[in-house]
């Protein structure tokens, strides 16, 4: 089990895919980096990835992944059919190709990635594995490690969640000992609207995720 192995995806990509967005973001980003450090091919060439390789990268255990086969198969018949994936089949298996639009949001300049441990993920959810990475990296780059004014609504575009699953994702925090509400710096204008949360005491210890 590799507790320190990172999903990404494209947030733009994420919400164009709609329903389902993020695992699709999440395979699209795979594929289209697959042959990034081959010299003669790079990133968003066509890839010939088995379906068993695809599922091999969502594995935490021997037997269980954060995403099952069937998953992965569904979600790749369901990016063929929106024409944001190209399928095709030769001698030696399956190559896929990015859409070019797909391929000019993720090589955008603009283009927002987030990022959250597959670990985390299979344990806790997806939508909690992506607020814990986006809030302790605020937390621990804010001063005195007390994020302050953050706007659910904006982290919910950011990352492509809904506000309830932001709200449940930071109960679970709390609840877990994670993360607690801390007070806004005095000198930080506060709205009632936002958050302030600071890492547990506790927790600061311990191996950061």
């Amino acid at each position: 089990m590799d507790i320190k192995k990172h999903l990404y995806y494209n947030s733009a990509v994420a919400k164009l895919c709609g329903k389902n967005g993020i695992i699709k973001a999440v395979m699209l980003n795979y594929i289209y980096n697959y042959n990034r450090h081959k010299p003669k091919e790079g990133p968003g060439s066509p890839a010939r990835i088995s379906l068993a390789e695809i599922t091999y990268q969502y594995r935490v255990t021997d037997d269980e992944g954060l995403w099952e086969r069937s998953t992965i198969h569904e979600t790749l018949q369901s990016l063929k059919k929106d024409g944001h994936l190209k399928a095709e089949k030769d001698k030696h298996g399956i190559v896929y190709t990015v859409s070019p639009k797909i391929a000019a949001l993720i090589e955008s300049d603009d283009a927002e990635i987030v990022m959250f441990n597959l670990v985390v993920a299979y344990v806790k959810g997806v939508h909690v594995a992506i607020v814990s990475q986006f809030l302790l990296h605020a937390i621990d780059n804010s001063p005195n490690g007390i994020a302050y004014n953050l706007s659910v609504k904006e982290m919910a575009e950011v990352n492509r969640l809904s506000p309830a699953q932001i709200y449940r994702a930071i109960e679970s925090m709390i609840e877990d000992g994670v993360i607690e509400r801390a007070k806004c710096p005095s000198k930080q204008k506060r709205s009632s609207r936002k958050l302030c949360l600071t890492r547990c005491k506790e927790s600061e210890v311990g191996e950061k995720v």
